[in-house]
């Protein structure tokens, strides 16, 4: 509710205009005009399998610790305007358009926690997380294990570790399941009865 108060010479008039100003969020409608409508002003990229996806530099300022680091004066991506990402052209712009809307597109999953937790993109990582963790299932709970304890997510690891327990019969008929952890023989052994 948002309440209005005016004094004119000494008299007060409080106007109740709840009704007739929209709860908009006024930074998340800009950001989102900004990349929808305004991404030929963009003064930076994220290179990501020699494709150039624009951004802002002052949206990265504001994206995580690590990417702000990037765009101060002296360092070498600051100088060239694009910082070098070894992930795949997807997952940078999944990354960019999530900084700009906070939505996730479709993108590998995996990939994209690893690239949230390597530069700090916390709220992205929620989000992945979250989309992991509804998206368990026998075919991928191994994965997602893993992924839980590479990229420090607790959450996802959890789920997942219980997912795997629960599934442990069904896991072990399977013909070289163990092989499913790959290097990853600890994580074999946390489930392993």
């Amino acid at each position: 509710m948002i309440v209005v108060e005016v004094e004119l010479e000494g008299d007060m008039v409080v106007s109740d205009a709840s009704n007739s100003v929209p709860n908009v969020s006024k930074t998340s409608w800009l950001l989102d005009n900004l990349y929808k409508k305004h991404m030929d002003t963009a003064d930076f990229s994220l290179v990501c399998e020699g494709q150039a996806v624009p951004c802002h530099r002052a949206i990265m300022v504001g994206a995580s610790e690590a990417f702000g680091g990037m765009v101060k004066p002296h360092t070498k991506e600051a100088q060239e305007g694009r910082v070098v990402l070894q992930t795949t052209a997807q997952v940078g712009r999944a990354i960019v358009e999530f900084l700009y809307t906070s939505r996730v597109m479709d993108a590998d999953a995996k990939e994209l926690l690893r690239v949230a937790d390597m530069f700090g993109l916390e709220e992205l990582k929620e989000l992945v997380e979250e989309r992991m963790v509804r998206g368990l299932a026998r075919r991928n709970m191994v994965e997602a294990f893993q992924a839980g304890d590479s990229f420090t997510s607790t959450r996802l690891r959890t789920a997942a570790k219980v997912f795997l327990l629960a599934n442990r019969d069904w896991l072990q008929a399977e013909e070289a399941w163990v092989d499913r952890f790959g290097d990853r023989k600890d994580l074999y052994l946390e489930i392993h009865d």
